[in-house]
């Protein structure tokens, strides 16, 4: 069982308020922040000096981003002008169908991870005036719960769209978060010491264990 015409229509729509869904969680969290942060997002390239990331890499996961988000586009907008980047043989619609539930489900993950971390949450790597480390909620079992969210929405969106160019973009966005994620630890580990090691041992970074230790 293949898609149709009126099935393609209805999975565009879709993908369209998944993705709306996604920038306004985003965007909700984030003017939340700014109320405490007002420079939050311009201190995203202000990195000269920082030995925790540099500005490198945070324009490859900006450019990374727009990869994604234009075949993405094309495909919402008018399928014909992204046949150079659709998959060339016929997606069935249980692909599609798993697509969905994965982005709901990233969705969801993704708000709970914002209201767990709260106001310590930042474009930037660095640590908030009296910052807490962050064990309970989604943290309990996995390290980085966001890009965890955010990583299974792009792979979901490249099922629904049923775009190799958006696979691709998120497995290269996953090598690069992978790196930010050193970055990260290192940041918490210099910061937390022995007490974000511990956390470590008890945790995955962006999958949990099967089994409880």
């Amino acid at each position: 069982m293949f898609m149709q015409i009126d099935e393609e229509l209805f999975f565009r729509s879709t993908l369209l308020v998944l993705l709306f869904t996604f920038g306004l969680i985003r965007g909700y969290y984030e003017h939340k922040v700014k109320e405490i942060d007002p420079q939050l997002r311009s201190k995203r390239y202000r990195l000269r000096g920082s030995k925790y990331e540099r500005k490198r890499d945070i324009v490859i996961q900006d450019l990374l981003a727009i990869a994604w988000a234009v075949p993405m586009l094309l495909y919402i907008a008018y399928p014909p002008w992204r046949t150079w980047s659709a998959i060339p043989f016929p997606t069935p619609i249980w692909v599609i169908v798993l697509g969905i539930i994965l982005a709901v489900l990233s969705l969801v993950l993704l708000i709970w991870a914002h209201k767990t971390l709260g106001v310590f949450w930042t474009f930037k790597l660095e640590m908030r005036p009296k910052h807490k480390l962050v064990t309970w909620g989604p943290y309990n079992r996995i390290r980085h719960p966001m890009y965890t969210a955010s990583l299974i929405f792009m792979f979901a969106t490249g099922m629904i769209a049923a775009d190799w160019l958006i696979l691709v973009v998120s497995v290269l966005t996953l090598l690069i978060i992978c790196k930010r994620i050193d970055g990260e630890e290192q940041m918490m580990l210099d910061h937390f010491g022995k007490k974000y090691q511990d956390y470590m041992q008890r945790s995955r970074r962006l999958l949990p264990r099967l089994r409880r230790k």
